[in-house]
């Protein structure tokens, strides 16, 4: 609850104008923010509670996942699609930005643009074999995540 009142605070204050704000749990008397964003500030909920989706749902510009299987991930866009048009905002534009713990070839990132998700976070040394932690060996899986998902990823989704 005191997240969800926060944003309504912060988006409140992003307009520029003066405001006077009396919630449960923030009060705040002639408060002005300048500069004022010049473009709309998305927010994007995280959570794995009812609380949090719903909030992501109802108040919230996007949700961002912790690490979960497409399946799971899938299941979550379902719920949220579902409290967003029971909140009648089922046609505002949503991100949804994910880590999936098993999305490794370019047909389960298709996969994962099927369901919604919009975004990703990636850790391109989880799918080497390679346990090493070094810098040339970060940089070298990068290389090949790029090689191996990137480049096929936006061939198939530019199709």
């Amino acid at each position: 609850a005191r997240t969800t009142e926060m944003i309504e605070l912060i988006r409140e204050l992003w307009s520029g104008n003066s405001i006077d704000f009396s919630g449960r749990y923030y009060r705040v008397e002639r408060a002005r923010m300048l500069p004022a964003p010049a473009l709309p500030v998305p927010i994007l909920v995280g959570g794995e509670s009812a609380a949090a989706l719903k909030r992501a749902a109802t108040v919230g510009d996007g949700y961002i996942s912790v690490a979960h299987r497409i399946d799971t991930l899938s299941e979550i866009r379902a719920e949220l699609d579902r409290l967003r048009n029971a909140a009648g905002r089922g046609e505002h534009p949503f991100e949804m930005v994910a880590v999936a713990t098993d999305a490794s070839t370019p047909d389960d990132h298709r996969r994962l643009a099927e369901c919604g998700v919009s975004g990703r976070i990636v850790v391109p040394w989880d799918y080497s074999a390679r346990r090493s932690l070094s810098l040339e060996d970060k940089l070298s899986a990068m290389s090949q995540f790029a090689e191996s998902t990137i480049q096929p990823v936006r061939a198939r989704l530019a199709d």
